[in-house]
């Protein structure tokens, strides 16, 4: 099941209502509100606990960023007009300024189409998340790479890649200044806004409400980005579940 499925419906306190697939233990349903989607929830580690993959922390030597990848960004810019950007995550004053004895550098690279930017404390913020723009995608379905060099212990912050587009474009979570890229696999909530970017976009399905909203420009394409509404009922089985096989097919996401 998705845990979309039990959006504002009742659920039993029972001790066997969910189990994960992979690893077998009981898992919770959580609701994160807002822009965050439905999740199902481990219980807390413990010395006998399986190893899982479906767990952040299932993977007790990698990070989560490590597993997951950097998450990548739309922000909106003046004039109907938007920018894609990868978040690196606060490394802290110290290793930016080692950083920056070491001339160290972080390549961003896709496509055979690259950035470079220096680790210093003028390219990153010591204590929060700094988004990195690129104007350039990977090849379809592919991610881009992250590489530092030389090679040090921001391996252990950031991960070697971050996702890119499929070939018919990307889901990003919606707010005025911008959104999160939905993750592939990951799913997206009925009720709630979404940004599509796409070369184009339309929907066989009244359900889908959607306006474009302004423009992607990147090195090789540009691409339209719309805003969208998914009005779909989760007790409409037939109708939710041919939804959810139309962004998955053409977004990977359900």
């Amino acid at each position: 099941v998705c845990a979309d499925d039990f959006y504002g419906k009742y659920i039993p306190r029972k001790s066997n209502r969910f189990y994960c697939p992979k690893c077998g233990l009981q898992v919770y349903w959580v609701s994160k509100s807002g822009n965050q989607p439905n999740k199902f929830r481990h219980p807390p580690r413990t010395e006998t606990s399986p190893e899982c993959d479906n767990r952040v922390d299932g993977i007790s030597d990698l990070y989560l960023y490590e597993r997951i990848g950097l998450p990548v960004f739309l922000s909106r810019l003046a004039n109907n007009s938007f920018q894609l950007a990868i978040s690196f995550p606060a490394v802290g004053s110290k290793m930016l300024t080692n950083g920056a004895a070491q001339n160290a550098q972080v390549e961003i690279s896709g496509n055979r189409t690259s950035r470079t930017v220096p680790i210093n404390t003028t390219n990153f913020y010591p204590d929060k998340s700094t988004l990195i723009h690129v104007n350039f995608l990977p090849a379809d379905n592919d991610i881009f790479k992250i590489k530092v060099s030389p090679d040090s212990a921001y391996s252990r912050k950031w991960a070697n890649y971050a996702e890119g587009f499929t070939s018919t474009g990307a889901i990003f979570t919606y707010d005025e200044s911008g959104g999160k890229k939905v993750h592939r696999d990951d799913s997206i909530s009925p009720g709630r806004q979404y940004y599509v970017v796409a070369h184009q976009f339309s929907s066989p399905f009244d359900e889908i409400s959607y306006d474009e909203v302004g423009t992607l420009k990147l090195q090789s394409s540009n691409y339209q980005v719309y805003c969208i509404t998914v009005n779909v009922s989760v007790q409409n089985e037939r109708r939710y579940s041919q939804i959810k096989d139309f962004f998955w097919h053409r977004f990977g996401v359900g």
